[in-house]
């Protein structure tokens, strides 16, 4: 997978599977990171938190036409997708997204 700290990510027709990680399987995104994600795929990733995506902070998070499936997060939060220290902003979900059969266990 990729982390990114206080850095902007934009990545288009990306595709994560089976990575491992502690935060974010497949995309970890902390410390004032930001983000746009195009057409990107998380599938089969497992992480502690988060198992797909991780978003960590206070950057800005953009995500068109994803598709999240089968992630795993093993310490009980964000088995697709994990948002936190997020709750004033508005992460909008652009365009067709699927997010389906992902786990959060522990």
């Amino acid at each position: 997978g990729i982390m990114a700290t206080g850095a902007f990510v934009e990545l288009q027709n990306v595709a994560f599977r089976d990575s491992k990680g502690g935060r974010g399987g497949g995309l970890c995104l902390k410390q004032g990171a930001s983000a746009t994600l195009l057409n990107c795929a998380f599938a089969g990733n497992r992480a502690i938190v988060g198992g797909g995506l991780a978003f960590v902070g206070d950057g800005d998070l953009s995500l068109e036409n994803l598709a999240v499936r089968n992630n795993e997060a093993t310490g009980g939060n964000g088995g697709g997708l994990l948002l936190e220290g997020v709750a004033q902003q508005t992460v909008p979900l652009k365009g067709q997204n699927a997010i389906s059969g992902n786990s959060a266990s522990g």
